[in-house]
């Protein structure tokens, strides 16, 4: 699944360790609660077997203080030059 967040980039891809790392202090269980999702739904989100839609990863950003850039990867050279 591929999201365009950001104008001038065409598409970006979600990295799944991203959502590992950005839970650091959070349990599964307390991300999964307050997201108002399965803990099941995160893990499968964190192994790749699965990506968050727009309004859960939206939601999982402002629980974890991350930026919704913060769990993609840049798809251009300019994005690479300032990321």
């Amino acid at each position: 699944m591929y999201f365009p967040w950001r104008m001038g980039q065409d598409r970006t891809r979600f990295i799944p360790s991203r959502l590992r790392e950005a839970r650091a202090d959070l349990s599964l269980e307390a991300l999964a609660a307050a997201a108002g999702v399965t803990r099941q739904t995160i893990m499968n989100w964190e192994s790749g077997r699965g990506e968050p839609d727009a309004s859960d990863l939206a939601a999982i950003a402002a629980l974890t203080g991350r930026p919704l850039d913060f769990f993609f990867e840049p798809t251009t050279e300019e994005d690479y030059a300032h990321g």
